[in-house]
């Protein structure tokens, strides 16, 4: 586990992949984007456990599905289906919140 942590460094995270158009914007832009991470944040708490390692593991370490199935000791396959329901819930969770259109 701790192999494939140090293989590929967190390329960007949750905040930062959010609230990356908002730098040199105004104040209020800034406070929007803060309360969409607040929001996503929010959305990502209600995942399963296992959906919220895969979609951590493929959106924010940027591993494969192969290295995220080694990791969690999980089929490949498998990984990829919680990396799919877990965009689909995290969608109807944040449409819920009124805000499927900006994520």
């Amino acid at each position: 586990m701790e192999q494939l942590r140090k293989a590929k460094p967190n390329k960007m995270s949750l905040d930062q992949s959010i609230c990356i158009q908002a730098r040199g914007q105004d104040p209020e832009d800034q406070v929007i984007c803060q309360d969409l991470g607040y929001q996503v944040r929010q959305a990502i708490e209600k995942l399963s456990p296992r959906q919220r390692a895969v979609l951590g593991l493929r959106a924010f370490q940027d591993l494969s599905f192969k290295s995220i199935s080694q990791l969690l000791g999980i089929k490949e396959e498998t990984a990829r289906s919680n990396y799919h329901f877990a965009l689909k819930s995290l969608r109807k969770l944040l449409e819920k919140r009124g805000m499927g259109h900006e994520v």
